[in-house]
């Protein structure tokens, strides 16, 4: 089984990490939507990937020197606004599971109390900053984690233990077989990131993988479903 992710949502067609992004994900069968966070002036999870407001809306300036009101007055594409976290878990909970990543450290206590409110089962946390990650892990021990990483490291698995975790999330580019299997074997999940293409998504599929992130989930699910695979979460 796959979990098929929508990176930002669908990214491809639709103003990524907006909510319209996440809800045509969840339209073209995205088991699971991704987002990224950051936190405004007045401490308000924010859904955006960068620490700038620059390349995603129609404005300028750190998302960190804002506060709500002033982000939510943004464009940040086809006339959507710049969703919240808990925007976002109104619109999908329930309906896809919920990806997080803390791209600033300072959303994991916001964060973690956010999620007390809810079922574990529907979030992944994932994040570059590993430390984060067992921070969470230890305030919520129920609640999935995931570490980010670009290359693959000498021992995934020993690294992926350090953070107590449960997921390696890799680069669709640097991952392989035997990390896969060594992962797996250590009780250990992987999934890849950004799988667009379908050779790409064929070949994570090959590898074994437990979930893809893509731009495109339509793309994504289709290719899962020609492989014979089966769909996991809320898509099946």
């Amino acid at each position: 089984m796959i979990d098929a992710i929508g990176h930002r949502g669908a990214s491809a067609y639709e103003p990524e990490n907006t909510l319209r992004s996440f809800e045509r994900a969840i339209a073209m069968g995205a088991t699971s939507i991704e987002l990224d966070v950051q936190v405004s002036m007045d401490n308000e999870i924010i859904v955006m990937h960068d620490s700038t407001v620059d390349r995603t809306t129609n404005g300028t300036g750190r998302v960190s020197s804002m506060t709500l009101e002033e982000l939510k007055e943004l464009d940040a594409g086809k006339g959507e606004c710049v969703p919240t976290l808990k925007d976002v878990i109104d619109m999908a909970y329930g309906r896809a599971y919920i990806q997080i990543e803390i791209k600033d450290i300072r959303a994991e206590d916001p964060v973690v109390n956010m999620l007390r409110g809810y079922s574990l089962s529907e979030f992944f946390l994932i994040s570059f900053w590993h430390a984060t990650l067992l921070n969470a892990k230890r305030k919520l021990p129920g609640l999935k984690t995931g570490v980010l990483l670009e290359g693959l490291p000498v021992d995934p698995l020993s690294l992926v233990r350090s953070a107590d975790a449960d997921r390696l999330a890799i680069s669709q580019r640097t991952i392989d077989k035997d990390a896969v299997d060594v992962l797996h074997a250590g009780g250990k999940s992987v999934s890849v990131w950004v799988a667009d293409d379908i050779s790409d998504i064929e070949k994570a599929i090959s590898l074994g993988v437990d979930a893809i992130a893509s731009n495109r989930p339509d793309v994504l699910v289709n290719t899962i479903r020609k492989s014979g695979v089966e769909l996991s979460g809320h898509g099946r």
